[in-house]
């Protein structure tokens, strides 16, 4: 009789253990990052250590970025007790004027206490050349009509930058700069000539090629709406 009681008592032990079985999922760096400086049209990657604290397997659902303008990567999704994987985090600058951002990532897992874990970093974007307005943007353009608009590209850093080129693979635009040696505060006017025979939204990317070491690719984006006569 005693031991048939041990055995229960052994068996309703174990199953109390199983069933306080638990994932807890935990960042080593802390969920509020200092991502540092970044130059505007560059991107920067941070590598975060997503660890199980608790007494059962964490497996993580999905990582979600606020925008685009992050990607994440998780090297592992299954994460046995007291062991780690590694989260990348990329942040693309590209369009971002100086000053801090603040952006999220949400981490879905199976613990049962924090079913979305959010990461909220903050990196430092610094301009080195400025670009006014932010786009080349066509509203009202007409098929068969040329349009023409500009917009202003200033050298806020303290170097001298040269723009090397322009690199334009959307064919009915044509782009052109006024200047490109720039002294620091000096500017120089991109233009842009719009001329299509097909109505329709369109979208590309000017890439501005300089021969600043912090700053090969600065990014210009170009919006279309063309409508018939």
């Amino acid at each position: 009789m005693k031991h048939l009681q041990l055995l229960i008592i052994v068996l309703l032990l174990l199953i109390c253990s199983f069933a306080a079985a638990q994932p807890k999922i935990e960042l080593a760096e802390g969920t509020n990052l200092e991502f540092g400086d970044v130059i505007s049209g560059n991107k920067l990657t941070k590598e975060i250590t997503v660890k199980n604290i608790g007494t059962d397997t964490l497996h993580i659902k999905d990582v979600r970025a606020q925008c685009g303008c992050t990607a994440t990567l998780l090297k592992e999704k299954a994460i046995a007790p007291s062991r780690e994987s590694k989260l990348s985090v990329t942040f693309n600058a590209a369009g971002y004027r100086s000053g801090k951002v603040t952006k999220h990532v949400y981490v879905d897992s199976d613990d049962p206490m924090t079913p979305t874990l959010t990461i909220e970093f903050e990196p430092n974007v610094i301009q080195l050349l400025e670009v006014n307005p932010s786009m080349l943007s066509f509203n009202n353009a007409k098929i068969d009509t040329q349009l023409v608009r500009s917009i202003t590209i200033k050298n806020t850093s303290k170097d001298t930058i040269n723009i090397l080129s322009l690199e334009n693979n959307f064919e009915q635009l044509k782009v052109s700069l006024s200047k490109n040696h720039l002294a620091p505060g000096d500017t120089s006017v991109l233009t842009g000539e719009l001329f299509t025979t097909k109505a329709g939204s369109y979208q590309t990317v000017v890439n501005v090629l300089t021969d600043h070491p912090s700053l090969s690719k600065l990014e210009v984006k170009a919006f279309m709406w063309v409508n018939r006569k």
